[in-house]
């Protein structure tokens, strides 16, 4: 190789490594600039605390109920980062960064072995700067977890299938322990995203002799329900109706039957067929319009095309990329995380792009797009800060604030903070389990009654709807976002006269009313008239 095709591949090699460590400092970075928020996060960080608490590895609860709706590995991996750093923000988010940068070093590993090291580089910085990658390394999901299980099937399969692998076997069954580990992140959609695309590169390549002999079936199998039977066996012995729920209704329901209402944790995602290619463009920002406009201007030369026309390598590539995608078309409940099985794929297909196979006598990588490399961290930085900013990870959709508000005021006097109609996850999960919950006015009773000086969160919409009476036994402490927290009036006389053994006395003054918020409809009606 030519010395100045030397120098250009370190420099490329050295730009590409620094925008994979500034992504990688982003995201850490951002880890503490937001909470918990809901539903997802705090709700899966809720689980782990439960599990983690509780002792119970076997069944993920969820307000001391079973958890029917995902199978454990991720829930196990939050609440062993729980074990070992401490119950905290931090921990919860820590295994899936540390899935996500996983995958990347071994997508720059798969990428070195394919063809070179900066080929590797490219593909992990395409994947590590794509919307969804970034902001899955930190969500506390199962997601991240489902694509490092679909990923090792992938790998596992392509090098037990490459006539020069010399541990062909051995990568068989890492294709099927990846299958296991799948089935453990999220059930049988592992099973799709990584079947669909291997059966279709087999068709269309024509080999499936080929695979049945190379492939460690028999052995894979057994491996692959060595690492997931033994789990929803012992899920089905110690809740039954699990295997029933989750089989049928989470991954059958759930796609086929549009607003399906057996949903036991939310509510169905209900969007138009097709919907997945939105969610797709939007997982790979900022690249995928670059791979657009490729895509575009390279079909456009061609009359006919047909997957043959590619290199086995680029076929099993869109293929990886497209067919989760065409699966997914024809669903309705969809999950913004949906396209993250398909991103390595699609790392390496714009690798591609920016780092073409040089052809005898080319030298010099990096001979298409060289300038967008060296964007990535301010790319990924910018479209971070506009994901806060339109609120969906934003401060708002938690409710750390509150609790700690209600923590400050109480100072360990022994005061309950209690939830009227409503208790999000996230108020469960920074309590420490221990917030209340009342549906009616009525069962706000035995807290007015009880020794100790009790809060109330209300949304601020609700308000209206509990009686004077109530209200007027409550002081208004501060409004947080949605919520407004309330301390119950006369708590303090109760608490001294109670320590003193005595009766507790009657407010020496008529406590003022509590302002009621209007109920969204008046607001509505308010903003409409410009009130």
């Amino acid at each position: 190789m030519p010395e100045s095709s030397s120098q250009s591949n370190r420099t490329a090699n050295t730009v590409l490594a620094a925008a994979i460590l500034a992504t990688a400092f982003l995201r850490i970075l951002s880890f503490f600039l937001y909470p918990l928020p809901d539903k997802s996060e705090a709700l899966y960080a809720e689980v782990a605390r439960e599990m983690f608490a509780s002792g119970n590895w076997i069944t993920p609860q969820l307000g001391l109920s079973p958890f029917w709706a995902k199978p454990p590995l991720s829930t196990w991996l939050t609440a062993l980062s729980f074990k070992l750093f401490g119950l905290s923000e931090l921990a919860a988010r820590i295994p899936s960064f540390l899935i996500i940068v996983l995958i990347a070093a071994c997508i720059f590993a798969w990428g070195r072995r394919q063809r070179d090291a900066t080929y590797g580089l490219a593909a992990a910085m395409v994947f590590s700067t794509c919307l969804l990658s970034f902001i899955s390394a930190g969500a506390v999901m199962t997601d991240a977890a489902l694509a490092l299980g679909t990923f090792m099937a992938m790998v596992g399969f392509w090098l037990c299938m490459d006539p020069g692998s010399r541990y062909a076997r051995f990568w068989g069954y890492i294709l099927f322990a990846g299958l296991g580990l799948g089935l453990l992140a999220k059930g049988p959609v592992a099973l799709v995203v990584s079947g669909l695309p291997v059966a279709a590169w087999l068709t269309v390549r024509g080999k499936w002799r080929e695979a049945l002999t190379r492939l460690p079936i028999v052995g894979g199998l057994l491996l692959t329900a060595a690492v997931a039977l033994p789990w929803y066996l012992a899920a089905e012995a110690r809740t039954p109706g699990f295997l029933r729920y989750f089989f049928i209704g989470e991954n059958f329901e759930r796609f086929l039957v549009p607003g399906w209402k057996g949903d036991l944790y939310g509510s169905a995602h209900r969007q138009p067929y097709g919907y997945i290619w939105v969610l797709g463009l939007l997982a790979t920002l900022p690249w995928s319009a670059v791979l657009v406009t490729w895509g575009a201007a390279r079909l456009a030369r061609w009359r006919r095309f047909h997957l043959r026309a590619f290199d086995g390598w680029t076929s099993y590539l869109a293929l990886w990329a497209l067919m989760p995608m065409l699966f997914f078309s024809f669903a309705r409940n969809l999950l913004w995380t949906y396209p993250l099985p398909a991103l390595p794929a699609f790392a390496f297909l714009l690798a591609g792009v920016f780092y073409p196979e040089a052809k005898e006598g080319e030298a010099g990588p990096m001979r298409r797009w060289p300038g967008v490399v060296s964007l990535a961290p301010s790319l990924i930085l910018l479209v971070s800060l506009m994901f806060w900013n339109l609120g969906v990870l934003h401060v708002h959709m938690s409710q750390r604030s509150l609790v700690e508000a209600f923590e400050a005021l109480n100072e360990g006097r022994g005061g309950k903070l209690v939830y009227y109609r409503t208790r999000p996850w996230s108020a469960e999960f920074y309590s420490g389990g221990t917030v209340r919950q009342v549906d009616r006015p009525a069962d706000m009773e035995p807290f007015f009654e009880n020794s100790a000086q009790d809060y109330f969160a209300v949304e601020t919409y609700l308000v209206h709807r509990i009686p004077e009476d109530e209200r007027n036994r409550m002081e208004a402490m501060g409004e947080y976002d949605d919520y407004l927290l309330f301390r119950e009036r006369g708590g303090e006389k109760r608490v001294v006269q109670a320590e003193a053994g005595g009766a507790a006395p009657l407010a020496a003054s008529p406590p003022k009313a509590v302002p009621v918020p209007p109920s969204r409809e008046v607001a509505s009606s308010m903003a409409a008239k410009g009130g």
